[in-house]
């Protein structure tokens, strides 16, 4: 299951060095941020397709500050996955917080305090001048793919 700050039992502010313990397929990576800046990582290929990524910080590169996946076979609590549709969990009654961070646009899944990447299409249409953190629900397009689930946490390291 994946939560705001944890898959399963690896939870954020771990050392990244204790993700192989779980995952013992995951290698090492680098994450590429703005002007240059990257810090170390760890990818757990699931399949042809499907990946974890385990993120330290460009702060910290020793703890884990970030989980993303693109796999469908993750759950957050109330069940929702990588490959359903944003109007599926609109319906539900759910509500999205959006921000536009280094060109990128990140989604929140308010309920469950969970990151949400969605297809390119639907990311295309998204207003760009949109106010970081404002509820994001009724300018979605409800076609819309989650392509990415993402969880973390500010570790205090």
């Amino acid at each position: 299951m994946l939560d705001s700050n944890a898959l399963g039992s690896l939870r954020a502010c771990e050392l990244l060095s204790t993700i192989n313990r779980t995952f013992p397929e995951a290698r090492d990576t680098m994450i590429h941020g703005e002007g240059g800046s990257q810090w170390p990582a760890k990818i757990a290929y699931l399949d042809r397709h499907s990946y974890v990524i385990f993120e330290s910080s460009w702060t910290d590169t020793t703890h884990l500050w970030t989980i993303r996946t693109n796999s469908s076979r993750f759950r957050t609590r109330r069940g929702y996955h990588v490959g359903m549709r944003v109007g599926d969990l609109i319906n539900k009654g759910e509500h999205f917080t959006a921000e536009l961070a280094e060109g990128q646009l990140g989604l929140t899944l308010v309920s469950e305090n969970i990151g949400v990447g969605i297809d390119a299409r639907a990311r295309a249409k998204f207003p760009v001048d949109w106010p970081a953190g404002n509820d994001a629900t009724a300018v979605l397009d409800t076609n819309a793919r989650i392509t990415i689930l993402a969880a973390g946490g500010s570790c205090p390291h």
